[in-house]
């Protein structure tokens, strides 16, 4: 995966689930060698690649001056959260910063080399746990934090399909009424006019 355009930013416009922009801002317009260093890693990471084919995704890798030498490395992932409604997903999209963010930090004797260390434990972070041998603890931070908010939505999925299934539940319940109801009544009909038919067949053998 690779970051095309001159502007560090691609964007795909389909119907299906899938990572539907990557932008990468700040410091990596100037470096972006970096930043395709982070999309790369991205995309090795399989839990991740699986969580982008279940919501949509825009993800925005960004780099900034934190101080004369120091240098933040964040990712922010945007996701579709089939679970809000317009309104607050847009509401959020305002106020908050992202859905899932990974930031890191360096500082070392220049902005450059903070920026390479930087990009480098962000890249730690973004590592799948299951790829890797190391014992460092930034290694699968990006599952967890993908994990849960899979967790999470699924969660509040099951409760709404919950509802939704008692609410046909009663929709139904309340049409075989209706129905049993109906069918009462077309019997009482029925039954009526057999009894009168019978009556009137009395009354004339009779005669």
């Amino acid at each position: 995966m690779k970051v095309q355009n001159s502007n560090l930013h691609t964007n795909n416009n389909t119907n299906f689930t899938a990572i539907k922009s990557i932008e990468c801002s700040g410091l990596y317009k100037k470096y972006p060698n970096l930043a395709n260093e982070l999309v790369d890693t991205f995309q090795r990471n399989q839990k991740a690649m699986d969580f982008c084919k279940k919501y949509d995704v825009d993800i925005v890798f960004h780099a900034m001056r934190t101080g004369v030498t120091s240098v933040e490395s964040s990712m922010h992932m945007f996701y579709d959260d089939i679970t809000k409604c317009f309104v607050r997903k847009f509401f959020e999209s305002i106020f908050e910063d992202g859905n899932i963010q990974l930031r890191l930090f360096s500082d070392k004797y220049n902005v450059v080399d903070s920026l390479k260390d930087s990009t480098k434990v962000l890249k730690e972070a973004i590592i799948s746990n299951t790829n890797v041998q190391s014992t460092k603890t930034r290694n699968g931070m990006l599952d967890l934090e993908l994990k849960l908010a899979d967790e999470d939505m699924q969660k509040v999925i099951s409760k709404k399909t919950q509802k939704l299934q008692a609410h046909e539940m009663k929709i139904q319940a309340k049409k075989a009424k209706a129905e049993a109801k109906n069918d009462a009544k077309n019997k009482l009909k029925e039954d009526t006019e057999k009894l009168n038919d019978s009556i009137q067949n009395l009354i004339k053998n009779s005669k």
